[in-house]
């Protein structure tokens, strides 16, 4: 399998299979070598797209279940997670805006955790709290299985020598790095960058961002799959404060964009620029299971060094 890079421009069915263990194999943020899964170049906040290398009939990647080597976690693991997130009390999005409020209702994603949108216009201090509430909220769930987001790191720092470490404020407080979230009905057309959404988050300086899903359970059915579109997103602030409307993107955005739709399987860590648009198509009969997955954010900031939050 070729493990080449991932990134606005790149995303094939080889290059997007990103598992784990292939960051552990390879210098994943390190530009020293010419194929990596996830090179400097490719995070490149400025890079322009190039054509995507891609097989004719391979829209969808089909993933291999058998494929036991290569997982982020056994099937103990994932068991217990999905146990104890069906214990807790899950929460539904809501939009932080008239605009995305439809959205969110014809799409409920059901979660635990923290994610940074619910506070995009709202003060430091309330995405503090609630991030302290959000850790005491999944602790339990890890405590049962794993914590994705510690092996993550312990991967990551085990690459070389710049820092990884979950984002903090200024005071020292620390940023959520986990959200855990059940999504059957779907995701709607939305990217993902903290210098356009995030202006009073320290990971507002980041020059490129990383999204990293670590699938705990998939539906054995029609629908839940991902598509990335190969046209990363761009925004100009106009005036100081600004921040940028995610969710939903336009369709136009993505207009004769080439796209990658991908299904995942149980046990799989996928990572992809989080500028380009993406969607999750909804699951059509989950048969006893839902789309349950858990997610951070990996921004590289000027100085190099890697920080996660969620």
């Amino acid at each position: 399998m070729n493990h080449s890079a991932i990134g606005p421009e790149c995303y094939d069915d080889a290059q997007l299979h990103c598992r784990a263990t292939f960051i552990a194999r390879r210098s994943t943020f390190s530009s020293a070598e010419a194929t990596l899964e996830v090179g400097d170049g490719c995070l490149d906040s400025q890079q322009s797209p190039t054509p995507i290398r891609r097989k004719p009939g391979r829209a969808v990647r089909q993933p291999d279940p058998g494929d036991t080597d290569l997982q982020f976690c056994g099937h103990g693991g994932m068991s217990r997670l999905r146990d104890g997130l069906r214990q807790c009390d899950l929460k539904v999005v809501k939009g932080a805006t008239d605009l995305s409020a439809p959205a969110f209702e014809a799409q409920r994603i059901s979660f635990i955790g923290l994610t940074q949108y619910e506070f995009k216009y709202k003060p430091i201090e309330a995405y503090l709290d609630a991030a302290d509430d959000a850790r005491a909220e999944v602790a339990p769930v890890f405590e049962k299985s794993f914590d994705p987001v510690e092996r993550l790191m312990g991967r990551l720092r085990g690459l070389d020598d710049r820092s990884v470490e979950i984002a903090r404020d200024p005071g020292g407080r620390f940023y959520s790095a986990t959200i855990i979230r059940s999504s059957n009905e779907g995701i709607t057309l939305h990217a993902d960058y903290a210098p356009y959404q995030a202006p009073q988050l320290t990971v507002t300086t980041c020059t490129a961002q990383l999204a990293f899903n670590f699938y705990a359970e998939i539906p054995n059915s029609e629908g839940g799959h991902t598509t990335l579109h190969n046209s990363p997103w761009t925004w100009t602030r106009r005036q100081e404060g600004e921040i940028a409307e995610n969710y939903p993107l336009a369709r136009d955005q993505v207009e004769g964009a080439e796209p990658f739709t991908f299904k995942p399987c149980e046990g799989e860590v996928i990572i992809f620029n989080s500028r380009n648009p993406h969607e999750v198509i909804p699951v059509t009969a989950g048969k006893g299971k839902d789309r349950i997955s858990m997610a951070t954010f990996i921004g590289r900031m000027p100085t190099g060094d890697l920080r996660l939050w969620s």
